[in-house]
C-alpha cells in the first residue's frame, strides 16, 4: 500500500507518516531516546526511521520516565536504623553500618576479652583479633621500620609521615646531611613538611547581599548561564536551575570549559581558577586542586599528623579525621577477614574489589572481563568497551570529537579537550620569577614550580637515605637495592631501572625499530582523529 515509504525499525511496517532517527524531540535526538530505553546501538540506528504511531507511544513513555527520574533519582535512602546509645540518636541506612558503629564507639573495655600475644591490644570479637594478627604478619614481612624507635610500618608513606611527625629534629638533620652529600649545599629546613594540629571547623557565616552579588558577577564573567534546550539566559545559577526544573522537568546545570556544574560553590571555585590558577594550592607541597574541598581533604589526609586525628583503627595503625572514614576503613578489614573478595586462582583475599582486580591483572593476567573482538584490547567495564568500539569507525571516532570554542580546534575526545582548554585559555609566554626560565603558559609555569621549585619533604631511600623529588625516581633507585629489573628492551636483552636510560637506549641502539614503532603509534593516532 505504501510502496515508496520507508520501513519502521520498531514495528517493521511501512507508513506514510514517519520520522528520521536523526531528528530532534524536545531538544534531544530520537536516536539517543531509543538507545536509552531499548537495546539499540549506534550502528543499528544509521539511516533508520520510526513510524508516527510507534513514536507516539515511545514519546509518551519517555516523558513519564523523565518525570519519575526527576522525582526519585536524587532522593536519598531512608535512615531506618538508629543508634539508641548515642545522645542525638544517630541513624544509618543499613543494619551492618549500625552494628559497626556500635562496635567502634560503644564497645566497653570489659567486652574486649580477645588479647593479642604480640602486643598489648585487646578486642571485642574474634575476627578483629584475627585481622589484627594478619596485619602483624604483613608488617613483619615488609620489614619497614623507623631508624630512631624501631617501630614497624605497613608502607613507606606511613613510615616517612611518622618520622616527620614524631622525630622532627632527626628528620631535619638527616635531610640536611642527604642534600649536602648529593648537592653540595646545606639543606633548608623548609623541605620538611610540618603541620599544626587540626584547627576547629569554622562556623558557616551568612553571606551578605554584596558578597553574593560579587560571586554572581564573577560567574557571569566566565560562564554563559544559558539553557541548552531553549534561548533562556538566567541572571544567576539559581534562576537557571529553576528554569530547567519548571520548564523542562529536569535537573539543570551550567556548563563551563566542558564541565557541568549543578551547585554554585563548585561553579564559583571553578571561575576563581580562571582569575588565579593557583587559587587552591597547598602551601606545604605546592600541589594544586580544582576545588577548595579537595584542598581541605588533601591537608587532612597528607599533612595532618596521626596524633591529631581523633579516629584511630584498633586493628592497624591507621588514623582518620572523620568518623565515616574510619567506618569505611573497618569495612576493608571485615571484607578481608570474611574473604568477600577472594582470588579464585590463589585463594588470596582482599579488602576491596579494586584491589582484587589489580591483583588478578598483575599476577594472573586477568586484565578485564570485556575484550574488543576487533583489536583484542581489554576493559574493566562494558561502557568503556562500547566507547572503544566507536574508534574503529570513522563516524564513531568523529562522534567523540569535541571542538574548542576559543580557537575552533577539534580534539579527539573529551579528555584531550579538557587538557587543551587549560592551555588555550591561559596567557602567552611567561617567565618563572625564581629561575628566569620561559614557559609556554601559566599551567606550564605552575607545573615547573611544582616539580623544580617545590618546597616539600624530599623522598628518602629506605636503604641509603638518598633523597628524590619524584616517587618514580625513588622506585627506580630502590629497585637497584632490591636487585629487581623494572625495564627490559623489547629488541635485545638490555635491562635498566631507569625509564629515561631505556628510552635513550632504544633510540640510539635500535633506531630503525624505534622509528618504526613511533610511526606506527602516529598512524594509530591519526586514524583515531579521522
Amino acid at each position: 500500500m505504501f510502496k515508496g515509504a520507508p520501513c519502521c525499525m520498531i514495528c517493521s511496517e511501512r507508513s506514510e507518516r514517519f520520522l528520521s532517527i536523526s531528528d530532534n524531540f524536545d531538544g534531544q535526538k530520537i536516536e539517543s531516546i531509543l538507545m536509552k530505553h531499548f537495546w539499540f546501538k549506534t550502528a543499528d540506528c544509521q539511516n533508520q526511521f520510526v513510524c508516527s504511531s510507534c513514536w507516539k507511544r515511545i514519546s509518551d513513555f519517555h516523558q513519564l520516565y523523565c518525570a519519575v527520574e526527576t522525582r526519585w533519582f536524587y532522593v536519598k535512602p531512608a535512615l531506618l536504623f538508629r543508634c539508641e546509645k548515642c545522645d542525638h540518636s544517630k541513624a544509618f541506612s543499613t543494619e551492618t553500618d549500625l552494628q559497626l558503629h556500635i562496635l567502634l564507639l560503644h564497645s566497653k573495655d570489659t567486652d574486649k576479652v580477645h588479647n593479642c600475644d604480640q602486643c598489648d591490644k585487646s578486642f571485642a570479637t574474634e575476627w578483629q583479633l584475627s585481622s589484627h594478627k594478619a596485619w602483624h604478619q604483613d608488617v613483619d614481612n615488609l620489614n619497614i621500620s623507623c631508624t630512631v624507635c624501631n617501630k614497624q610500618f605497613a608502607s613507606m608513606h606511613t613510615r616517612n609521615a611518622h618520622v616527620r611527625n614524631q622525630h622532627l629534629d632527626y628528620s631535619i638533620a638527616n635531610m640536611a646531611k642527604v642534600v649536602m652529600n648529593h648537592e653540595g649545599d646545606v639543606a633548608d629546613s623548609t623541605l620538611i613538611a610540618t603541620t599544626e594540629t587540626e584547627k576547629e571547623t569554622a562556623k558557616k557565616i551568612q553571606k551578605s547581599a554584596e558578597t553574593i552579588a560579587q560571586e554572581d558577577e564573577l560567574i557571569r564573567q566566565f560562564c554563559n548561564l544559558s539553557c541548552k534546550r531553549c534561548e533562556y539566559v538566567g541572571e544567576n545559577l539559581y534562576q537557571l536551575l529553576k528554569h530547567y526544573t519548571t520548564d523542562h522537568q529536569m535537573r539543570g546545570y551550567a556548563e563551563c570549559c566542558g564541565n557541568k556544574f549543578t551547585k554554585k560553590p563548585r561553579l564559583y571555585n571553578h571561575c576563581q581558577l580562571h582569575v588565579n590558577p593557583n587559587m587552591f594550592q597547598c602551601e606545604i607541597c605546592s600541589k594544586t586542586f580544582s576545588q577548595g574541598e579537595a584542598l581541605e581533604q588533601h591537608n587532612q589526609w597528607v599533612h595532618t599528623p596521626d596524633s591529631a586525628k581523633p579516629f584511630k583503627c584498633d586493628i592497624c595503625d591507621a588514623a582518620f579525621c572523620k568518623s565515616f572514614q574510619l567506618r569505611f576503613h573497618m569495612k576493608y578489614h571485615i571484607a578481608k577477614e570474611q574473604k568477600n573478595f577472594q582470588c579464585k586462582d590463589c585463594n588470596k583475599s582482599f579488602g576491596t574489589n579494586l584491589l582484587l582486580q589489580a591483583h588478578r591483572h598483575n599476577h594472573h593476567g586477568a586484565f578485564s572481563n570485556w575484550a574488543c573482538d576487533i583489536c583484542g584490547k581489554g576493559f574493566t567495564h562494558k561502557a568503556l568497551l562500547e566507547k572503544h568500539y566507536l574508534l574503529h569507525s570513522e563516524q564513531g571516532a568523529a562522534s567523540l570529537m569535541v571542538q574548542c570554542g576559543h580557537c575552533s580546534k577539534w580534539l579527539k575526545n573529551k579528555d584531550t579537550y579538557q587538557s587543551h582548554v587549560k592551555r588555550c585559555l591561559a596567557s602567552g609566554s611567561i617567565t618563572c620569577d625564581v629561575c628566569g626560565k620561559k614557559l609556554a603558559n601559566e599551567p606550564a609555569l605552575a607545573r615547573h614550580k611544582r616539580v623544580i621549585h617545590r618546597h616539600r619533604p624530599m623522598l628518602a631511600c629506605s636503604y641509603c637515605g638518598k633523597a628524590y623529588k619524584e616517587i618514580r625516581r625513588l622506585r627506580e633507585h630502590e629497585a637497584n637495592h632490591r636487585g629487581v629489573v623494572l625495564y627490559t628492551c623489547p629488541y635485545c636483552p638490555k635491562t635498566s631501572n631507569s625509564s629515561s636510560t631505556m628510552h635513550n637506549h632504544k633510540k640510539s641502539a635500535h633506531p630503525e625499530q624505534f622509528a618504526a614503532r613511533r610511526a606506527e603509534q602516529a598512524c594509530i593516532q591519526s586514524d583515531t582523529l579521522l
